[in-house]
């Protein structure tokens, strides 16, 4: 069954760990991340709070991080596509031994917190294992496992859940996107109206969802 994790990871454990000690007030959203080979990886990276000339000499210092292309600035965040080159062992196991996908990571003061989709718990034992084995933090805050099933926990249809699988899988959400509406449509083989209808449902039920987890949450139970 495939399996959500989010972890914590010290920053000095990983990619920008100089950068964010330089700049701990400074918040860095991972958007997209793919391992081009095991010494490289190249994510997608929102930046919001940074002066721009001293995040890029944070940056030029960091010796994680081998280039930094600013691509745009909206409503006063930067998106960086960078290549990074230290610090960058867990994250290229989960990528590709382990067929996992990096949803989204937010850093921030000296630590990354990672939101990881694994194909199954093994996956997960497997990085725990890796991360001990080579003297690195996986500090697991939560496990959820994705029921394909009408009854599943996140409320998805079978046919939900297909639609928004394939769209993470295939880059969907990616910036740019990896593949098209259409295109995973026919992966599916259905229409590509039928598609979209079944994502917008989906996302609908995972926005209903989150919502009503975060009004059940310790602050609002009665």
């Amino acid at each position: 069954m495939s399996t959500i994790v989010e972890a914590e990871v010290p920053a000095a454990e990983f990619a920008l760990g100089a950068t964010l000690a330089a700049l701990p007030d400074v918040e860095f959203d991972i958007e997209r991340v793919a391992a081009h080979s095991s010494s490289h990886i190249v994510p997608y990276v929102w930046v919001e709070d940074a002066d721009e000339d001293t995040l890029e000499d944070a940056l030029a210092d960091d010796d994680s991080v081998a280039d930094a292309d600013l691509l745009t600035v909206v409503d006063g965040k930067q998106l960086y596509r960078m290549d990074w080159v230290g610090h960058i062992e867990l994250a290229v196991h989960v990528l590709t031994e382990e067929d996992g996908t990096i949803i989204d990571a937010h850093g921030r003061d000296r630590t990354w917190l990672l939101r990881v989709l694994f194909p199954g718990r093994e996956e997960v034992s497997r990085t725990n294992d890796y991360a001990v084995d080579h003297g690195l933090t996986f500090d697991v805050k939560s496990i959820n496992g994705m029921e394909k099933n009408r009854s599943g926990r996140f409320g998805l249809t079978e046919q939900q859940y297909e639609a928004i699988t394939a769209a993470l899988e295939h880059g969907y959400y990616e910036i740019p996107r990896d593949a098209s509406a259409e295109d995973l449509a026919g992966e599916i083989g259905i229409s590509r109206q039928a598609f979209a209808e079944r994502l917008r449902r989906g996302h609908r039920t995972l926005a209903d969802d989150a919502l009503t987890i975060g009004l059940m949450g310790p602050d609002n139970r009665t």
